[in-house]
């Protein structure tokens, strides 16, 4: 279901302060990255950020639904992105893989912005960051793989990093 008009509850940033929540997220995000799939097939959204994911009720529970599709291009149509980069005359084909790797971008910083740069400093990380870091390029290697079930899985991980420890 593509989401044009803005409904529903901005999912904001909550999403990872209790277990109940990042569970919740989690199972949300891998319903939405398998919602993405069919749509990869005609359109590219580019610009999936989490200002453009909303919580919408659904039955009894609720579930992430994208919205915001103004930038959103057709699969296989080249365009020439001067209002991206001024000066620019190579043109530029949206790939799905696009959609994919911003979603894990935008999710990693959010997940790890206020940690990660002094781990970065140092290059200490804990076994769990170790894991979410791992989850973080298994999702952007299924990215440009086109993994859809994989790409999920990855994201899921990541984002409940510090709920489980990782299975030795």
């Amino acid at each position: 279901m593509l989401v044009t008009n803005p409904v529903g509850v901005p999912i904001g940033s909550d999403v990872f302060t209790s277990a109940t929540r990042r569970e919740e997220f989690a199972t949300a995000i891998v319903k939405l990255v398998k919602k993405l799939q069919p749509i990869h097939r005609f359109y590219v959204h580019r610009d999936l950020r989490l200002a453009n994911l909303v919580w919408v009720r659904i039955g009894n529970g609720r579930e992430l639904m994208q919205i915001e599709w103004g930038f959103a291009a057709e699969v296989g149509t080249a365009y020439l992105p001067k209002d991206v980069f001024p000066g620019s005359n190579e043109f530029y084909l949206p790939k799905a893989s696009d959609d994919l790797r911003t979603l894990l971008r935008v999710l990693f910083a959010r997940k790890f912005s206020n940690v990660w740069s002094q781990h970065c400093k140092d290059g200490t990380f804990t076994e769990n960051e170790q894991w979410a870091k791992s989850g973080a390029a298994d999702a952007g290697t299924a990215a440009l793989n086109g993994d859809y079930e994989a790409f999920a899985a990855a994201l899921r991980r990541m984002v409940l990093f510090n709920i489980k420890a990782p299975k030795v």
